[in-house]
Formats: C-alpha cells, sequence, structure tokens
C-alpha cells in the first residue's frame, strides 16, 4: 500500500519535476470551469458581477465550492492527471451555478417551475431532449483539449 501511495502522489519512482504538479492545478481549475458549464458560468458571472457579495452567501454554497476546491487541491497534488479524478467537483460547481440562476434570475426560476409542474416526466423528458440534442451536434463541434 505504501509502495502504491507513494508512486501516484510521485513521492516514489517519478521522474515528474516538481514544476509539472504546479501545472497539474491550472489544468484541473480549467477542467472544472468547462465541465461544470453553464453552473460554473454562473457562478463566474456573479463573481464579477459582485453578486455573490452584495447579499450573504448561504452556508451550501460556502460548502460546494470549498468541496470543490478541495478536490482540485487534493487531486493536483498527484503525479497521474485525469478529469475522473475530480467528477464530484463538476456536480458541485454544476448544481451549485443552477441554484444560484434559480434564485437570482426570475426568468430561469420560471423556467425551473414549468419544468417541475410536468412531474414525473417533465425531468426526464428534458434529459431525453437535451442528450438528443447532444448526440446530434456532438460530431459538429470542435474538440477542446487542454
Amino acid at each position: 500500500m505504501e509502495q502504491r501511495l507513494g508512486t501516484n502522489t510521485g513521492a516514489i519512482g517519478s521522474d515528474a519535476a516538481w514544476w509539472t504538479r504546479i501545472l497539474t492545478l491550472p489544468w484541473y481549475a480549467g477542467r472544472l470551469v468547462w465541465f461544470a458549464v453553464p453552473g460554473s458560468l454562473v457562478l463566474l458571472v456573479m463573481a464579477v458581477r459582485g453578486g455573490m457579495a452584495a447579499q450573504p452567501t448561504h452556508p451550501a454554497v460556502l460548502f460546494a465550492l470549498s468541496l470543490a476546491a478541495l478536490y482540485v487541491g487534493l487531486m493536483s497534488l498527484g503525479a497521474n492527471r485525469a478529469d475522473r479524478f475530480i467528477f464530484p467537483a463538476y456536480f458541485a460547481v454544476g448544481v451549485t451555478g443552477a441554484v444560484v440562476a434559480i434564485r437570482r434570475w426570475p426568468r430561469v426560476d420560471d423556467m425551473a417551475r414549468r419544468i417541475a409542474r410536468l412531474e414525473p416526466y417533465g425531468t426526464p423528458i428534458l434529459w431525453l431532449v437535451l442528450f438528443l440534442v447532444t448526440f446530434a451536434t456532438a460530431s459538429r463541434l470542435p474538440y477542446v483539449q487542454f
């Protein structure tokens, strides 16, 4: 177990220089922003506009963002990089952005309420439509490689 942990953290048998681990932090941060869209964009817009500081921030928002920062920070220490290492952080940032958007923008709240009224079929139908749109357009969109 010690050998495996040492190899994964780069403490044993790693040819990677210390500066490559420093570059892992922006790599994971970029992945977090990209893969948590649109939630991450909502949070960035609110931070730039000052909307997050205008009212006291809800403890759940602080918890979710702290969780995401903890995942990115801890996974940046390792010698290996993979998108899957921070999957929970994508969800935390995406959902937090969605909740902030629903609470701050009435049009988004109205849209969420309309979808909620269609239960139990509204959310699965929306998911299916979004999946089909993604499936139909995925081959036409450029692949972004970090």
